[in-house]
């Protein structure tokens, strides 16, 4: 947890009791354990299990709303990100 958050946290921690899951050991060796296609970066779907078991209402928050996250996860699920990724380095290899 960076400085920010830390500061953040601590000060709101005044009036209630606040829990961050990513300073938890015990969620981080699950997500480590499982398989990587279940805890992508853009289509995580060890973190909706674990939100829906804690808090169903969370799922309704956008995460990261971009245009670009976007298409990054409908690529991602027709299963094509991995080739337009490696494309797209190619191309940037090729011009330097």
């Amino acid at each position: 947890m960076g400085n920010w958050e830390a500061k953040g946290k601590s000060e709101i921690s005044l009036t209630r009791e606040i829990y961050s899951p990513f300073c938890s050991r015990a969620l981080l060796k699950l997500l480590l354990s499982t398989e990587r296609k279940y805890r992508d970066r853009y289509l995580n779907t060890l973190y909706d299990a674990i939100l829906r078991h804690m808090s169903p209402i969370a799922l309704e928050i956008p995460i990261n709303p971009t245009m670009k996250m976007n298409a990054i996860r409908l690529m991602t699920r027709l299963g094509i990100y991995d080739v337009y990724k490696q494309f797209g380095m190619t191309i940037h290899r090729m011009r330097t």
